[in-house]
């Protein structure tokens, strides 16, 4: 949330400085993590953090009838090129803030 603010920011900067009307520019962490790595990603932060490690439930995947990938990549080069716009946090990093803050 926070990145996505400070690009908030940029792109309204951006707008008044050069007024080339609206454009979509994809925002994404630049992390390449599939739904899996985030789960582990959380599991491992709860046991550093709170010497809790919760349990993982794989389930079936509700969009495997549906022409998905593995690759969640997003590019971001517009964002930077366009606002000079680079993510500042990471996703381990959020779930580190909010696990500190719900305690």
């Amino acid at each position: 949330m926070k990145d996505v603010a400070r690009a908030y920011r940029h792109s309204v900067s951006a707008l008044l400085e050069r007024d080339n009307g609206a454009t979509d520019i994809p925002l994404a962490s630049g992390e390449q993590l599939s739904v899996i790595d985030v789960a582990e990603l959380i599991q491992r932060v709860c046991q550093e953090e709170q010497g809790y490690e919760p349990e993982i439930e794989y389930v079936e995947d509700p969009r495997a009838s549906q022409p998905t990938g593995p690759d969640f990549t997003v590019d971001t080069s517009a964002a930077y090129d366009q606002l000079g716009f680079e993510t500042e946090y990471t996703v381990e990093g959020a779930v580190r803030r909010a696990l500190r803050n719900a305690t």
